[in-house]
């Protein structure tokens, strides 16, 4: 099982690489697809966390697979916004701390008993300096307890999730500052050569580290 999972991560890394960021969603619903389906998952799905410079972190659910036969979840209103603390505390700090989180008996929690969740596993997303949000692996049918082996192959996937959303930023951030340069060139060029030839020097930089990016996830 370990391989099947590090194969498809294999795949997806090169898929993230070649294509841009527009298709992203469309790479991460593909991925827990197939992860999920090489896991024998009843259910895969990615959240985001957010609220995590106020304080007041919490998930949302923003992506899911479901095997034939399984309620889907991502329509379930509660799930739309979860408040991790306090009553998740220990989950969002092993999360943050880039650990593992897997629940072998999940009947214990209301929210997940309602989601018919027996056993569930959830893996970190990082990017470089915070945490993204997690991708999770649900049990609906059988109670499951999940290899270590399994676990790191899983965060190989994750990993390349979170490297993929870093790029999509960072190559965010860079048509941004280009186009504010365009309008600040086209507000003073003739006017101001000095200025004129800064932004082009600044350009030109920014073009450097495009380049740069386009050569990993």
């Amino acid at each position: 099982m370990k391989e099947s999972i590090l194969e498809i991560a294999a795949k997806y890394s090169t898929e993230f690489l070649v294509k841009n960021g527009k298709h992203f969603d469309d790479l991460v619903n593909g991925l827990l697809g197939e992860i999920g389906k090489a896991v024998k998952a009843d259910r895969a799905y990615l959240f985001t966390l957010h609220g995590l410079e106020d304080g007041v972190p919490y998930a949302r659910h923003r992506f899911e697979w479901c095997a034939d036969g399984i309620k889907p979840q991502i329509d379930n209103a509660i799930l739309r916004t979860i408040p991790l603390l306090p009553k998740y505390e220990e989950l969002f700090e092993k999360l943050c701390n880039g650990e593992h989180w897997c629940l072998y008996d999940a009947t214990g929690d209301e929210v997940l008993k309602e989601q018919d969740i027996l056993s569930m596993c959830l893996i970190p997303i990082r990017m470089p300096h915070n945490l993204w949000g997690f991708i999770g692996f649900d049990q609906c049918t059988h109670y499951r307890e999940w290899g270590k082996s399994e676990k790191n192959a899983l965060q190989i996937s994750a990993n390349i999730i979170g490297a993929a959303r870093a790029k999509n930023a960072r190559m965010t951030q860079l048509e941004e500052t280009t186009e504010i340069l365009s309008r600040l060139e086209s507000g003073i060029r003739g006017s101001q050569g000095k200025a004129v030839r800064d932004i082009d020097d600044m350009r030109r930089i920014l073009s450097t580290m495009q380049g740069g990016h386009d050569g990993g996830v």
